[in-house]
């Protein structure tokens, strides 16, 4: 109710003021309602002494061993919130990519000579025909005519001696020919070199240790002696089991950890899946159905109050995420082996052997083929002269140099083995290419791009025209049970309001009569005042014992709308309270009729959450 003034009058004794007894009544009511308020109807229950005075932050709290409400608790910072759990370790970096297969070296596999011809087969089954390499030998003189007896027929002039292949070596993988006229032929490197083995990719760096496989067995901790009740402990650092944990657990059961900085659960679905508090006593729980913690004591489960629940104390500042561990580095690509080179083709052309290396490189040997020895000039014939004795036989031109070329080519233990007509041998050292080591397979190619979408599908068919549809709420069909003032605005919280008599208000989410209500600025809370219960008990918001009406709407169930103080003192349908952003403090209730049926709307400011 408001507050009842008694009426003194004008001047003393000057008839127009209340008579004695009604400003008794009044000052009576007054009394009823602050004790009503304040107390239980008959003693007040909030015992307030400001001799001392009072600090920020300080609440009332309800004090069993007086019965009343007292300023004893000073809510102060809100508890830190916890560490950030630690980044998981960098996962390894994944192993450098092997280098790419060094080519083949391709070099001589086989060399012999067929029908005075070098026939030179390489490792890539191509075979080279040089021709004839073999000097002949220098044709035999003309016997001298038999002249006339005379002189003697001087002797045929000795024939030339053939050019062929003086020695042949291999020098720093070069072959190196030799030919009988002095002249010397490099004819470049003709071994094809190994390919490089690729290089290995760096190491990625060590992952974590992994736990150790289950054992079993007695455990004896360091030093040989055992710790009574202690726990078995893995040390990854060791790796072994050892016995060094001051977490002990006693053979009742009861677990001793010395050290803070523990972590157990004591999580519940909620308080019906709880265990027998008969059975643990001294257990404690939580609920994660309602959010709050119990103890077993006494065959109960006894709820804790949450810290929201005694205090107004801000909450304290959440602990940095720790940071994430780095990422090990990716391996390095191996190198690339170096491709052999070697032979790739040799031809005879106008008796020059030319070689073209597997780089595209061409060398011209020169001559390789002896030539043949000229033959003997014949004696010139003897002048006539006088008829005498016969002549003597003239002698037989010398023989020409037989010609010095290759008589057999082999390859013996990867080894060019030439035998000279002049049955020399020549080892000219290995010129088979060696295979190039296998390099290591090349990093995996880029995945290929995305396809391009697919041409839009033709637009479906227009469905036919739907039904109209309903022009006004209570003409809806499937409302499921609403009304128009139950969905007229948007609210943070929907409270259903009843009354116990004409004691008292009841609200749904709250327990007791005339409860306090908790709101915030800035928000909208809806009061469904029913359809009819409440016929009796006109409901009014007010601040500082008047009405407020600022940010009110009442919606009636066929969605009939009123603001302000118009919406004030109704019974039925749904009175919303936008909270204005800049008010806190206490606002209240009240039933016009009744004004016992009062309470506390308790107001926060939204910038001080």
């Amino acid at each position: 109710m408001s507050k009842l003034v008694i009426d003194t009058g004008t001047t003393i004794n000057d008839g127009t003021g209340d008579p004695l007894r009604d400003g008794a009544i009044k000052i009576n009511s007054n009394f009823s309602e602050i004790y009503t308020a304040l107390g239980n109807n008959s003693s007040l229950l909030f015992s307030v002494d400001f001799t001392t005075p009072p600090v920020d932050m300080q609440v009332l709290q309800y004090s069993s061993a007086t019965g009343k409400f007292e300023p004893n608790y000073n809510g102060g910072q809100g508890n830190t919130g916890p560490t950030g759990a630690t980044g998981a370790t960098g996962a390894t970096g994944a192993t450098g990519a092997t280098g790419a297969t060094g080519n083949t070296g391709v070099g001589v596999s086989t060399a012999s000579v067929i029908s005075g011809n070098l026939i030179i087969t390489l490792s890539n089954t191509t075979t080279i025909d040089t021709g004839t390499v073999v000097g002949t030998t220098g044709a035999t003189g003309a016997t001298g005519a038999q002249g006339p007896v005379g002189n003697t027929g001087a002797a045929g002039a000795t024939g030339n001696t053939g050019v062929g292949i003086s020695s042949a070596n291999v020098v720093s993988g070069n072959l190196i020919i030799t030919l009988s006229n002095t002249s010397t032929i490099d004819v470049g490197t003709v071994v094809g070199t190994t390919g490089a083995t690729g290089a290995t990719g760096a190491q990625g760096p060590v992952g974590n240790t992994g736990p150790a496989g289950a054992g079993s067995g007695d455990v004896v901790s360091a030093g040989g002696a055992y710790v009574d009740n202690s726990i078995v402990r893995y040390d990854g650092t060791s790796g072994t089991t050892i016995q060094k944990s001051l977490v002990t657990i006693a053979d009742d059961g009861a677990i001793t950890a010395p050290l803070a900085s523990s972590i157990i659960p004591f999580h519940w679905a909620n308080t019906a899946v709880f265990p027998s508090a008969t059975t643990y006593h001294g257990a404690i729980a939580h609920s994660h159905a309602n959010g709050y913690m119990y103890f077993a004591h006494a065959g109960v489960w006894v709820k804790l109050a949450n810290y929201d629940d005694i205090t107004s104390g801000p909450q304290g500042p959440i602990g940095n995420t720790g940071p994430t561990g780095a990422t090990g580095a990716t391996g390095a690509t191996g190198a690339t082996g170096n491709t052999g080179v070697s032979i790739s083709t040799a031809s005879v052309i106008s008796g020059n052997l030319i070689i073209t290396l597997s780089n595209t490189t061409t060398i011209d040997t020169g001559t390789v083929v002896g030539t043949t020895g000229a033959t003997g000039a014949t004696g010139a014939t003897g002048a006539t002269g006088n008829t005498g004795p016969q002549g003597a036989t003239g002698a037989t031109g010398a023989t020409g140099n037989t010609g010095v070329g290759i008589s057999t080519a082999s390859v013996i233990s990867g080894n060019l083995i030439i035998t000279l007509s002049k049955t020399s041998t020549i080892d000219t050292g290995t010129v088979v290419g060696t295979t190039g080591a296998t390099g290591a397979t090349g990093a995996t190619g880029a995945t290929g791009a995305t396809g391009n979408t697919g041409p839009q599908g033709a637009t479906g068919a227009t469905g036919p025209a739907g039904a109209n549809g309903a022009t006004t709420f209570a003409t809806l069909t499937d409302t499921g049970g609403l009304t128009a003032d139950k969905i007229y605005l948007p609210a943070i919280t929907r409270l259903t309001v009843t009354a116990s008599g004409s004691s008292a208000y009841l609200f749904d989410q709250y327990t007791g009569n005339n409860p306090t209500i908790y709101a915030i600025s800035g928000t909208t809370i809806a009061f469904d005042l029913g359809t009819g219960a409440l016929s009796s008990h006109p409901f009014l918001i007010r601040y500082s014992g008047a009405n407020y009406d600022t940010g009110l709407t009442h919606v009636t169930s066929a969605g009939v709308v009123t603001t302000g103080a118009s919406a004030q003192g109704k019974t039925s349908g749904t009175l919303y309270w936008k909270i204005p952003a800049n008010i806190s403090g206490s606002y209240g209730y009240l039933c016009s009729n009744h004004g016992t049926m009062v309470g506390v709307i308790s107001i926060k400011d939204i910038s001080a959450i």
